[in-house]
């Protein structure tokens, strides 16, 4: 980040700030201190008493058709001091007009849905890469300009990409410039198409040369219900969305690429049909949606793009750690749920979700070269079901799940559980969750491992004021409990306990901290889904908004 960029940046917002203007500025700061340390980290001599700090400061100045901001974050470890550091991770300048916005600096944008772009963050997610904390964020660095006038839309953009897993001081490599249009020709109907070009920027042209890889497709949505309107059908929401992608110039690799589709080449296609049926019977809700998709070596350089999962994302926190995560590379699937409510007191919920995979390759014997596994396909499905209830105040919810995950190396994984809320007295409430999964680690050459993960937790809660929670979760499965008894076979059992709680502190404060031991893994939020390592301690954060 260049200093001198961001003094420019703050100077223009002190000269605009005159006495008198319409201006406003905003603040937001998270900070978050912890002793304590992953218990699965694998460097020597780490103490358990493992202090970091993080902190993350964003501003933004606006005035008139202007807006400044700027995002400052620190993180600074007790053991190392090569893992800090101070940086201004975001900054941008932005004018919006009756038909032109401009911005530059860091931002995000999607094309579509995501299957040729998606620049974006996940607000208020903080990342663990390499022991390293930082917020969120997968934007570009650059110029982006949007054109709209009536029904038309013109979005051109340029700038360097960061990686999800990337911290804020990483040198950010390549170079996406992409352009796309969409039209409104009438009600109900949006078309579009885009471009994207990306330019990996190498450092030396006679050894490593650069690559372009290109990227196009199109777009359409059809919202029927202007249509059923003028036919007197009111009860009734049709809306239908289909995309289609390709891809040229990427890198062909000895293994991973698929193989329905050219060397160096790339294809996604994605569909979403949606109806909606309120009051066919009295009282009655009815909802449904189908998506179908099928992405053939659709892993853009860069990561930047990315196409929807189909796969729920719960709510609960083992189906929600259990999430099939997306393979692009080769994948082709659906996603069906249905949804029924009635009178706002009972709901039903059912989802099917069904995936066909990369290949898994063979497995050869490296002295005899014999054959001891043939390739085979990894699929993935899931089933789950819940029914909802509510009364005054009270909601009650019983959940099923039942799925594999071939990708995962995880079969016969089948989930049920429970969650209510409770009012107690005014603004109080007792809230929890209880959950059991029983599943099996799959290996090719071994026999199967069974294990059984539960999950308990009570919340006390004073609204808008203070909350307090206690969780047990156990497992013994050998990924995180460790390797079996090598007399007994029995993989040892593994226990997380915590308490947490939250405090506001006026109207702009909320303090929130951690003690006990929390469990490492998977976790989706917003469709995207990241690793969490594991901590052993107490963290404090405070949260603050002005």
């Amino acid at each position: 980040m260049s200093r001198r960029v961001v003094e420019a940046l703050l100077a223009g917002g002190v000269l605009l700030a005159s006495p008198g203007a319409q201006a406003q500025i905003t603040f937001s700061n998270f900070l978050e201190a912890r002793v304590g340390k992953d218990p699965d980290d694998p460097r020597p001599n780490v103490p358990d008493s493992r202090y970091t700090f993080f902190d993350q400061f964003n501003i933004e100045y606006a005035r008139d058709n202007l807006i400044l901001g700027l995002r400052y974050e620190v993180y600074v470890p007790s053991e190392d001091r090569r893992l800090e550091y101070k940086e201004f991770v975001h900054r941008f300048a932005e004018w919006n007009s009756d038909w032109v916005d401009a911005r530059v600096g860091n931002f995000n944008a999607m094309f579509g849905r995501g299957l040729v772009l998606r620049a974006f963050e996940l607000t208020g997610v903080v990342r663990e890469e390499l022991w390293r904390q930082f917020g969120d964020s997968r934007d570009l660095d650059g110029v982006k300009v949007r054109l709209h006038h009536s029904n038309a839309e013109l979005l051109a953009l340029s700038g360097k990409p960061r990686r999800a897993n990337d911290p804020p001081d990483a040198e950010r490599f390549g170079l996406v410039s992409g352009v796309q249009g969409t039209l409104r020709p009438q009600r109900g109907l949006r078309i579009g198409g885009a471009y994207v070009r990306l330019d990996t920027q190498s450092d030396d042209l006679f050894t490593t040369p650069g690559r372009t890889s290109e990227a196009f497709g199109g777009f359409a949505r059809i919202a029927f219900d202007p249509w059923l309107r003028d036919l007197g059908i009111g009860k009734i929401s049709l809306d239908s969305y289909v995309e289609l992608a390709a891809a040229t110039g990427l890198p062909i690799t000895a293994v991973g690429g698929s193989p329905n589709v050219p060397p160096g080449e790339g294809r996604g296609r994605y569909f979403a049909q949606n109806v909606f049926l309120e009051d066919l019977v009295p009282g009655m809700r009815v909802g449904a949606s189908w998506e179908y998709k099928d992405y053939q070596n659709f892993l853009l350089l860069g990561g930047i793009n990315e196409p929807p999962q189909l796969v729920r994302e719960h709510t609960y926190t083992l189906l929600n750690r259990n999430t099939h995560v997306l393979e692009p590379e080769q994948e082709e699937g659906y996603q069906f749920e249905a949804t029924f409510d009635f009178a706002r007191r009972v709901a039903i919920t059912l989802n099917w979700s069904r995936a066909e995979n990369r290949y898994a390759p063979a497995l050869i014997d490296p002295v005899s070269g014999a054959l001891i596994d043939p390739p085979r396909p990894r699929r993935f499905r899931e089933f789950y079901a819940e029914v909802k209830g509510r009364n005054r105040g009270a909601t009650l919810s019983l959940f099923t799940g039942d799925s594999s995950d071939g990708a995962a190396g995880v079969a016969e994984r089948r989930t049920l559980g429970a969650y209510g809320l409770l009012p107690v007295s005014g603004p109080h409430s007792v809230e929890f969750e209880l959950a059991r999964m029983t599943a099996a680690r799959v290996f090719r050459t071994s026999p199967n491992i069974g294990f059984e993960d539960r999950f308990a937790q009570l919340t006390y809660s004073w609204a808008g004021r203070f909350s307090l929670s206690a969780v047990r979760q156990t497992t013994d499965d050998p990924a995180d409990a460790g390797d079996p008894n090598p007399v007994s076979g029995r993989v040892p059992r593994r226990v997380f306990d915590s308490l947490s709680g939250s405090l506001r502190l006026g109207n702009h404060h909320e303090l929130i901290a951690f003690w006990g031991k929390r469990r490492g893994g998977l976790q989706c939020t917003a469709g995207t889904c990241y690793l969490v390592p594991a901590f052993d301690g107490f963290l404090v954060q405070l949260a603050s908004r002005f």
